[in-house]
């Protein structure tokens, strides 16, 4: 049985990550993760939008995925390294967010723990003036998302 979270299409992702997978992170962090951000990646590790994959960021410029990250995987993108890169050396985030996307430019997208989804410029201090809520559910945000006709 195909399982599907979105009516927008995630392509090229990797095999779901276990429930013990989540468990050990959420040890390894000492945070749980928002409900809606493991049944993503039970169902999507990593990927990318196949055609829609531009967000109006109510009055920012069109925002765009370039790819979501990729749990349990040594690389530099990894959901992983990000965590430890922006949260908790740089401080770039709020401790409540968690990064599962990137767009082209290097900036982030994070869901709270409340679900709540945020565009973080990695062009700001980190006083947080970086941080935009665009939507209330990933959800929401995914299945928003458009192609331009230009």
């Amino acid at each position: 049985m195909v399982k599907i979270m979105y009516q927008n299409s995630i392509v090229e992702y990797q095999e779901g990550v276990s429930r013990s997978y989540i468990v050990e992170l959420e040890r390894e962090l000492g945070q749980k993760l928002p409900k809606d951000l493991i049944q993503h990646y039970h169902l999507y590790n990593g990927g990318r939008l196949d055609e829609k994959s531009y967000f109006d960021g109510g009055g920012l410029i069109e925002l765009q995925i370039e790819e979501f990250l990729v749990m349990g995987e040594n690389s530099n993108l990894s959901f992983e390294s990000t965590i430890k890169r922006i949260k908790n050396e740089k401080k770039l985030i709020p401790r409540d967010f968690f990064p599962f996307a990137i767009n082209s430019g290097g900036d982030f997208y994070c869901m709270d723990t409340c679900g709540k989804i945020y565009f973080c410029s990695m062009d700001m201090s980190n006083s947080f003036d970086n941080v935009t809520l665009i939507s209330n559910s990933i959800t929401e945000f995914v299945d928003g998302m458009y192609e331009p006709d230009w």
